[in-house]
């Protein structure tokens, strides 16, 4: 598979993102790093989904092609899946945040749609996407994104961070 950083692949089969948010428990406000005492940044759902040894090993092969310009050397567990309802969003923000203190930093992000709403676009930068069932998207964490609120029903999505130690 040629993955070619910020242009859509196929990560998940339909099925695949069924079970996904199959096994999402109980939901809680999506944070943000620092203060957002208002919650204008972001105000959707998440969950933190523990990753089976498969998906693991998916995703870290992957990203292999990533390494030699994003030199990451693990990626954050538990992953997230967000829920969007109509109204909810996670406004232009970065994924990474202070790095004092901190032995890693993000440095390559993953952003798959596990169901897409009506526009609940994906935006990175200057790109716009209106990602399908399953489709992903790669792109350095410190780009600007992101998710719009859908106008009408649920967009779920699945993230995961890759990190590099704080040099």
């Amino acid at each position: 598979m040629n993955i070619v950083l910020a242009r859509p692949f196929q990560l998940f089969e339909p099925q695949e993102c069924q079970q996904l948010i199959d096994s999402v428990g109980q939901l809680s406000p999506g944070r943000v790093m620092g203060p957002d005492p208002k919650r204008t940044s972001r105000n959707n759902q998440v969950f933190w989904y523990t990753l089976p040894e498969e998906q693991k090993n998916r995703l870290w092969l992957l990203a292999e092609r990533f390494r030699p310009k994003y030199p990451w050397t693990w990626f954050q567990e538990p992953a997230q899946i967000s829920r969007y309802g109509p109204g909810e969003y996670y406004d232009w923000h970065r994924d990474t945040y202070g790095l004092e203190g901190r032995s890693s930093v993000r440095c390559l992000t993953l952003t798959c749609t596990l169901r897409p709403a009506p526009g609940a676009v994906f935006s990175v930068d200057d790109q716009e996407f209106d990602l399908a069932t399953g489709q992903a998207v790669f792109f350095p964490s410190d780009w600007l994104h992101r998710a719009a609120a859908p106008l009408s029903g649920e967009r779920w999505a699945f993230t995961v961070w890759y990190m590099q130690p704080n040099r």
